[in-house]
Parts: structure tokens; sequence; C-alpha cells
């Protein structure tokens, strides 16, 4: 029976048995030509989330301010933010539909579109953002396993540098 006084590897230990170490029980890498449709465009959001994020750091010296509030915080504190909501898959992971937003603005305040636009056609231009509008109306764009993982190949070339750019800015 288990008891305050018993560690945890006990607690779970059958008769004879060890809890197994979270090193043994990890599954092994799998190939991206192995991964599902969904699971692509999974590790194509968090590769393409840190690259936003961690341009936006190493632009601001060591920080960077939400587009939206102005809060300040690092690549872990903000969020990959988009003017155009994510279902838009052809506008999705274009960068300039994306900024650095904190949690707030971006989960709470549903990204706060029309100040973010504000942001973008400062940055980008009118004529650039009316562009990315059109763009998210037409719907005949479609995904390709192929196509999707070519841009995580990428996208992972240019983070491992970016890593290396960041922890710089630490030290």
């Amino acid at each position: 029976m288990f008891h305050s006084g018993m560690n945890r590897t006990a607690r779970f230990a059958r008769k004879g048995e060890t809890k197994a170490s979270p090193r043994e029980t990890k599954a092994p890498r799998r190939n991206l030509f192995s991964r599902s449709k969904q699971e692509l465009v999974e590790l194509l959001d968090a590769e393409f989330s840190f690259n936003v994020r961690a341009r936006a750091v190493i632009a601001g010296g060591g920080i960077a301010r939400c587009v939206t509030c102005g809060q300040v915080g690092g690549a872990a504190e903000l969020d990959c933010g988009h003017y155009i909501t994510r279902a838009i898959h052809k506008t999705r992971w274009l960068r300039v539909n994306t900024g650095p937003q904190c949690a707030k603005c971006n989960r709470f305040m549903n990204g706060m579109p029309h100040v973010f636009r504000a942001y973008l056609v400062e940055k980008h231009g009118e004529a650039r953002i009316k562009a990315l509008e059109e763009s998210a109306r037409d719907t005949g764009w479609r995904d390709s396993p192929e196509g999707l993982i070519a841009q995580i190949e990428e996208l992972r070339k240019e983070n491992r540098a970016l890593r290396k750019e960041m922890k710089c800015l630490s030290n």
C-alpha cells in the first residue's frame, strides 16, 4: 500500500517491478516523411512561431514588444500573433501576416486585429496589407505534405542560426 513516506518509484511499482525512466520509454524521433499532414502542420507552426519571435527579440537587442499593447518580453513570453487568422492556411505562414504578441492580446483579446493592422501598415505599407487581405479571400490554395516538409526543413536551418544569435545576446 501507498503511504506518504514512499518514493515515486515504490508507489507505482508492482511486485518486483520498478517504474521505467522517461529516457527508456521515449519513442524514437520519427522521420518527417512518416508523419501525418496534421503533425506536419503542427511542426511547421512551432518552427514558424519560434522564428517570428526570435527575429523580433534579436532585432530588439534581447527583448521584443507586443505589437498591439507594447508589453515587453523575451521569445518565451510572447506568442506569434496573426493578423489574418491561422485558419486561412494561405496566409498562415507568411511573415507579413505575423508579429510578436503577448498572450493577453493574442489569446484573450482575439489578436486585436484593428491595432495589429495599423502596426502592419506602418511596417509594410498599405498596398502590401491590402494584397495580403485579398490573397486571404482566395480559397484555391492547398497544402501538400512535400511543401510542408520543405518549409519545416528551411525553418529548422534558419532557427539553428537564430538560436546561436540569441545565445550570444544572453551572454
